[in-house]
C-alpha cells in the first residue's frame, strides 16, 4: 500500500516537472530571437539612451501585476458563470451561464434575458474591470521589450493603454460608445506593438500575437454589423483566451530577457 503510493506520487512529481520543463521550452522557443533586433521604420530610429538599455529595477512589477490581472479576471469569471441566473441571445429559457451560447456582457446585465435579478452582475463587473486593467502593464512589457530598437515605442504603448478605460466603461450605460471608441485605437495599438516586436527580434511572438488580434476583428465586425449567428459568443472566447495566452507567454519572455540581461551585466 504504502511502496503503491510512493511511486505513484513520484509518477506525478515526474509527470509534473516535465510540464514545466516543457513549459520553459516554450518560452525558451519564442524568446529566441529569429533575427538582429532592426530599427523600427515607423516607430523611429534607435537612440544611444542607456536608459532605454537598461531595464527597470521595477519590471518584475509589471509582470507580477498582469499575472494578477489576469488571476482575479478568471476567478471573477468563473464565479459569475457560476451565479448567472440563465438565459442567451439564442435560447432566453437556457438554463445557467454556458461559455459557448452565452456573450461576456451577459454576465454584468442588470436583468439578463428578462430574470429580475443577477446575482453575477458584480463578479461580471469585475471580470471585465481586471481585464481591461491587464492593458496597461501589457503595454509596458511590450515596451521594455522593444524599447532597446524603438525609443518612441512608448508612445505606442499609450495607443493600447486607451483599452484600459474604454474596458472599464463597457459595463455601464455606455456599453456601445466604449466599444466602438475603445477598439480601434487599441487594436492599432497591438497591431503596431506586434511589428516593434518583430523589428526587436521577436518573430515568433509577433506572429503568434495575430491570432487574438484576428478573433477579436472578426468578433467586432459580427457585434458592429449586427450579425449574430451561434457560434459569435464562442469567438468572444476565442479572442480573449488567445489574448490572455500571448500576454503571459509575452510576461515569460520579458523575464527571461530581463534575466540574460542581468547576465551580461
Amino acid at each position: 500500500m504504502g511502496h503503491s503510493l510512493f511511486v505513484e506520487l513520484k509518477n506525478r512529481g515526474a509527470l509534473a516537472l516535465r510540464k514545466l520543463k516543457l513549459f520553459h521550452q516554450l518560452v525558451a522557443f519564442f524568446a529566441t530571437k529569429s533575427s538582429d533586433p532592426k530599427p523600427s521604420v515607423f516607430l523611429g530610429r534607435t537612440g544611444p539612451s542607456t536608459l532605454l538599455c537598461r531595464p527597470p529595477p521595477t519590471h518584475q512589477f509589471w509582470v507580477v501585476s498582469l499575472r494578477l490581472c489576469f488571476l482575479c479576471a478568471a476567478i471573477s469569471y468563473l464565479v459569475g458563470s457560476v451565479l448567472y441566473p440563465g438565459g442567451s441571445y439564442h435560447n432566453a429559457h437556457a438554463a445557467g451561464f454556458d461559455h459557448w451560447h452565452n456573450y461576456l456582457c451577459d454576465l454584468w446585465a442588470e436583468h439578463p434575458h428578462g430574470h429580475v435579478h443577477n446575482a453575477a452582475r458584480p463578479w461580471g463587473i469585475a471580470t471585465v474591470f481586471f481585464l481591461s486593467a491587464a492593458l496597461t502593464p501589457l503595454s509596458l512589457i511590450i515596451w521594455r521589450l522593444t524599447a532597446r530598437t524603438s525609443p518612441r515605442a512608448r508612445a505606442v504603448s499609450l495607443l493600447l493603454m486607451t483599452g484600459t478605460p474604454s474596458g472599464c466603461l463597457v459595463f455601464t450605460p455606455f456599453h456601445d460608445l466604449a466599444i466602438e471608441v475603445g477598439f480601434i485605437p487599441t487594436s492599432v495599438g497591438y497591431l503596431l506593438s506586434l511589428f516593434a516586436l518583430g523589428h526587436a527580434g521577436y518573430l515568433r511572438l509577433a506572429w503568434l500575437g495575430l491570432w487574438p488580434l484576428g478573433a477579436a476583428v472578426l468578433n467586432f465586425a459580427l457585434w458592429i454589423t449586427g450579425a449574430a449567428p451561434f457560434f459569435t459568443p464562442l469567438v468572444q472566447k476565442f479572442a480573449l483566451l488567445g489574448l490572455l495566452t500571448w500576454a503571459l507567454l509575452a510576461s515569460a519572455v520579458r523575464n527571461q530577457a530581463n534575466g540574460h540581461s542581468d547576465v551580461k551585466a
